[in-house]
């Protein structure tokens, strides 16, 4: 997964030149599990692809309902234990990240 995120950039795999989002929203909420598994491994890689992909993230979609719940809550707890860790600007971005993953699963 290191490797994938270190060779590519994350706006133009998941976005098209029209700006939709390539991925399904199944296959976007699989690469927020992913991705937001190991964060303390590359985590200026893994903090940009998070954002791009949390940020591409329908709630109301009802393919992913059952799922986004259970990972986000993950990504969350995986957020907040690594970035302590990280320096000053990948902690903004950790924080930042954290309050988007909770704006995904609050109910509005």
């Amino acid at each position: 997964m290191s490797f994938m995120l270190r060779s590519a950039a994350a706006g133009p795999v998941l976005h098209g030149p029209d700006g939709k989002c390539r991925l399904s929203q199944v296959q976007l909420i699989s690469l927020v599990q992913q991705v937001g598994f190991a964060l303390h491994e590359d985590p200026a890689n893994k903090l940009t692809w998070l954002r791009e992909t949390v940020l591409s993230i329908d709630q109301s979609d009802s393919s992913i309902a059952q799922f986004i719940g259970p990972v986000i809550e993950e990504v969350t707890k995986n957020l907040t234990g690594c970035a302590r860790d990280y320096p000053p600007e990948q902690q903004r971005e950790a924080r930042l990240l954290n309050s988007f993953c909770v704006a995904l699963v609050t109910p509005e």
